[in-house]
């Protein structure tokens, strides 16, 4: 009895003396004792079924799993970073429909460039049917801009013109349904106004002050209840054609 005791005793303090050298050496390893060499010794399925394999410690399988899982998630990761950065990326198209209006130009599309350096800024511009004089044509934005015309003469843009149906503001605010005292307001002292009798409203003319711009204009047209059904910008004399190229 006194035997089987002591048999007992010596394996319980051995097994205590076991986990205790095992604690401290946790406890003491650092970083650099975690590198891939000090795991490259896990045996494969074959190994395990082979005489004399050596099994390596519960704790380097929870480190090949630590490392592992993060390896094998990477690719899922990396696509997922590529597709938020493709929906989130602005198209020369998107920038386009939330610019506004001002006397050079709208967004990219500035007065004075030609359709093929409109194309190489991204924007596909097509004829508008029905509005064609000599060397005359206004182009637009296929079902993005129906409502927005950019008149090209010789080969290049001159003026564009916001019609009824376009979300498309100026650069101070004004759109289509804005009123004339807005437009007062806004351009104080700096508006010159004319009958319109296509629409038995006015014409409301800016010039702009700067060195340079004068050669520019914004015209806004409003009908009898004094609101605004359109408005353009361009290079003057073409921008006050009031019936555009026709």
């Amino acid at each position: 009895m006194k035997r089987t005791i002591g048999i007992v005793s010596a394996v319980s303090i051995s097994l205590l003396l076991a986990i205790g050298v095992l604690a401290h050496e946790r406890r003491s390893r650092s970083d650099k004792d975690l590198d891939f060499p000090a795991v490259q010794a896990v045996a494969t399925p074959a190994d395990l079924q082979s005489p004399g394999a050596k099994l390596l410690p519960f704790q380097a399988y929870d480190l090949m799993s630590a490392v592992a899982q993060p390896l094998l998630s990477f690719p899922i990761m990396k696509r997922a970073v590529a597709v938020t950065a493709s929906s989130t990326s602005e198209t020369p198209l998107s920038k386009l429909l939330t610019s506004q209006l001002t006397t050079v130009g709208l967004g990219q599309i500035r007065i004075g460039m030609t359709v093929e350096e409109v194309a190489q800024a991204g924007i596909q511009l097509v004829p508008l049917d029905g509005n064609a004089r000599g060397e005359c044509q206004y182009l637009r934005v296929p079902k993005s801009l129906e409502s927005v015309g950019f008149m090209v003469v010789d080969d290049q843009i001159i003026r564009v013109d916001v019609w009824p149906g376009s979300s498309i503001e100026t650069k101070s605010g004004i759109k289509i349904g804005a009123t004339e005292a807005d437009i007062l307001e806004y351009y104080e002292g700096r508006i010159e106004m004319a009958p319109n009798p296509e629409t038995g409203g006015k014409y409301l003319v800016f010039t702009p002050s700067g060195e340079g711009e004068d050669l520019y204009r914004l015209v806004f047209e409003t009908d009898p209840e004094e609101r605004v059904v359109a408005f353009r910008s361009g290079q003057f004399p073409a921008v006050i054609w009031p019936e555009g190229c026709l």
